[in-house]
């Protein structure tokens, strides 16, 4: 494994030793986005079990399965609160719900989507998933060719996404664009208007919501979800269907290879 990344690009914190500080670039490195499995799996052998890497935040990474179980299992001392790296308003702070939700209430959360990802739920998907991926397919088979990436890879979690929102799918281009700016711009200004666009929209879904029946579809489970007989807060509401877009952004990234990341 290379990297671009050398330790003299970054100060190494007092409290690390040297031989532990490894800047990696991972989830957004282009070493790790061309091939991330090889990429994962050369990391167990070409460095150490636990060592510092620099980034959107700086972390101690584990990458062993023995010292990950460890650390999942033991909350009381590895926190997953303030664990994404994001900016966000000191003034109306929201957390991603359920990543950065520590247990015994982290599986409170998840509890509200699971029966929509069980495997039952995810085999009921699998209908609408091929209808979508095949109208994508109609839109380039006359071609006999296409740009991958642009014309499925993208396009197919996006209107996935959509629909297990309850979101209309001709917003589809609208989102690949948001998830685009925010990933890809490389300009701040770019990346806080789309940030605020996203906010804009999601916000007024989810009080369309409030204002309608409970219905089946994500953003409605979420919104008249109940924790401990509490309905969920406009920080809750709006953190837990933004994190499901930042996770939408991520999948976008690594080619659409599955719809949700592991939380």
């Amino acid at each position: 494994m290379t990297t671009t990344d050398t330790q003299e690009d970054h100060s190494i914190p007092d409290h690390v030793p040297a031989d532990l500080f490894r800047p990696i670039g991972l989830a957004e490195g282009p070493e790790f986005l061309a091939d991330p499995h090889g990429y994962m799996a050369n990391l167990l052998e070409a460095y150490p079990r636990i060592f510092f890497s620099p980034g959107h935040v700086d972390s101690w990474i584990v990458s062993h399965y023995e010292d990950v179980f460890h650390v999942l299992r033991n909350s009381e001392v590895f926190s997953s609160r303030g664990c994404v790296a994001f900016p966000r308003d000191p003034e109306n702070y929201f957390d991603f719900i359920p990543l950065e939700i520590d247990p015994p209430l982290h599986r409170k959360y998840r509890a509200i989507l699971d029966p929509m990802f069980s495997p039952k739920g995810v085999a009921r998907l699998e209908e609408d998933i091929r209808k979508l991926a095949n109208e994508l397919i109609d839109q380039f088979i006359g071609h006999k060719h296409c740009e991958f990436a642009r014309d499925f890879a993208r396009p197919l979690p996006v209107s996935v996404f959509l629909d297990l929102m309850g979101l209309p799918l001709d917003k589809r281009d609208t989102f690949v664009g948001w998830a685009v700016d925010l990933l890809h711009s490389g300009d701040m200004e770019i990346a806080g208007n789309a940030m605020l666009e996203i906010a804009e929209y999601l916000s007024g879904v989810i009080a369309e919501r409030e204002e309608s029946p409970p219905g089946d579809d994500i953003v409605s489970r979420i919104v008249h979800a109940e924790i401990e007989g509490e309905q969920l807060t406009e920080q809750e509401k709006f953190g837990f269907a933004f994190f499901l877009f930042r996770t939408l952004k991520v999948r976008m990234n690594t080619g659409g290879r599955t719809l949700l990341e592991s939380s």
